[in-house]
């Protein structure tokens, strides 16, 4: 057994790192929606998708698995929240030229980056004895699959792209709610897509889906939702927190738990929107984490899979200081492949067909 006090002491490090690094102003915030502040928390939330990621490919038991339990896919919920702002935030300022071109600007750059880390991760497994179908490898492009890489939540965000497009391509903006009529498409859309994949795929692909809806509908009716919600500060962060803690109690199956964990979910992003908008967040190094979010999300588990493979026995047999040193080996590669995306996160500009269609 893995003594969980050594990585007690790595998790409580790793927290106070984080949340001293320029920590917490108290006041309020009329930026908490600006790069700033919303890299910052991503930056955290990526930080806890890395533990848990870590935790399964070491299988110890941390102390904080029931905290990573209760926590569950909150911790992807403000992903998408901002995502949904972002696109109506973009569809607000610069109209229906913005609209359009999510096909091109936002779908097929995503899509491509994602199909370079499956070619990479495939040509990994491949050096470490692994095989794949043909038919695995084509839907492993189209995030429908996995050749040992993190693929739902690529897939989940593909198709809220591209159910935003629907949504809105079709509604005039000169008719007269075409906010609503655009945001109820949005929310018919996704409610059909989690309709559907809840017979076929495990609930991660869907239990988040409306907080990418509660983004969009945040960012087109911002200065209403931020009336009320300073209006009503304590009421929204306590209904928040209270909701997102009560629902896990009830029954985990059945027709309805989507919607169960869809609400906890947007009660979640209810309880940190609140928190951000009176709480400054200020952090160098979540900042740095919410800013390539995509190749720490993506590759992080290069490093975990080889290191597993050079050693794979040393992690169960009480040795914590090599469980350590796994650990940090890990999130240094993780980091410096994060800081060398920059260099190949444009591929299709070495090939002019894939130029033309995504610059």
């Amino acid at each position: 057994m893995i003594f969980p006090d050594e990585m007690d002491v790595v998790w409580y490090c790793f927290l106070l790192f984080l949340l001293l690094w320029q920590g917490f102003s108290c006041r309020l915030n009329s930026d908490y929606l600006e790069r700033e502040t919303t890299d910052a928390v991503k930056g955290f939330f990526i930080g806890t998708v890395f533990f848990r990621h870590f935790a399964n490919y070491t299988e110890t038991g941390f102390w904080w698995r029931p905290l990573d339990a209760w926590m569950d896919q909150l911790i992807v919920a403000m992903f998408l929240f901002y995502s949904g702002f972002g696109v109506m935030a973009q569809y607000e300022k610069r109209g229906s030229a913005y609209l359009r071109s999510i096909p091109k600007k936002r779908v097929i750059p995503l899509l491509v980056n994602f199909d370079v880390a499956v070619v990479l991760f495939a040509i990994l497994g491949f050096l470490l004895g692994r095989t794949y179908t043909i038919r695995q490898f084509a839907l492993s492009l189209l995030a429908w699959k996995s050749v040992g890489n993190s693929n739902w939540y690529i897939f989940t965000v593909l198709i809220c792209y591209m159910a935003t497009f629907l949504s809105f391509v079709f509604v005039p903006r000169r008719c007269n709610g075409h906010h609503l009529v655009g945001i109820a498409n949005l929310g018919l859309f996704l409610l059909l897509y989690s309709l559907f994949l809840r017979r076929i795929k495990p609930y991660c692909w869907y239990d988040t889906v409306f907080c990418f809806w509660g983004g969009a509908a945040y960012g087109l009716f911002r200065k209403n939702a931020e009336a009320f919600l300073d209006e009503r500060w304590m009421t929204c962060l306590a209904t928040g927190i209270v909701v997102a803690v009560v629902l896990p109690v009830f029954p985990k199956s059945g027709r309805w738990l989507w919607a169960f964990h869809n609400a906890r979910a947007l009660s979640f992003v209810l309880a940190v929107i609140a928190a951000s908008r009176r709480f400054r967040i200020s952090s160098a190094l979540m900042a740095w984490c919410g800013k390539h979010i995509f190749p720490l999300y993506i590759y992080q588990r290069i490093p975990m899979l080889l290191f597993r493979h050079v050693d794979p026995h040393s992690f169960s047999n009480g040795d914590s200081i090599r469980l350590i040193c796994y650990f940090c080996a890990s999130l240094t590669v993780t980091m410096l492949l994060a800081s060398a995306f920059k260099y190949f996160r444009y591929p299709w500009k070495c090939f002019p067909v894939l130029r033309r269609y995504a610059t």
